[in-house]
């Protein structure tokens, strides 16, 4: 069993905007990440679609319990990510919608995720990133 977070936990929400491969229209997720004070790494995540009760929001739901889990047990959201399947016929561009601050460094992450799980994660690397970047945290 992991430690108990700390009530509160500085963090970070933003509505991003996420490509799917079956969908014409980037869809938009509100994503938040949440990190604890005593280590200042991410602990944990929360994700909706902006539609109570659809399909989507349920997978946003279960997908961000599982991310979660995975940060409580020591994951790092990058390796998650790493890990996630990609579209490799499609270039992320820095400042479009899917990546609103800078393209992967990792060649293997160039392109958009194949489904919403790696939508999130990407999303969620990218609030992780920015978090870091304000901070000046490593």
């Amino acid at each position: 069993m992991t430690a108990r977070l700390p009530t509160r936990r500085p963090g970070i929400t933003e509505r991003v905007m996420v490509p799917l491969p079956l969908s014409a229209e980037p869809v938009p997720i509100y994503a938040t990440l949440n990190f604890d004070p005593r280590t200042g790494r991410a602990c944990e995540c929360f994700a909706r679609s902006g539609k109570p009760n659809s399909d989507r929001d349920g997978m946003l739901d279960d997908a961000a319990v599982l991310i979660s889990l995975a940060l409580r047990a020591g994951a790092r959201l990058t390796d998650l990510q790493r890990h996630m399947a990609r579209d490799p016929g499609d270039d992320l561009t820095p400042g479009t919608a899917a990546a609103p601050i800078a393209p992967p460094a990792d060649p293997a992450l160039r392109g958009h995720p194949t489904s919403l799980i790696g939508g999130l994660l990407d999303a969620l690397v990218t609030l992780e990133s920015a978090v870091r970047t304000d901070t000046g945290a490593p």
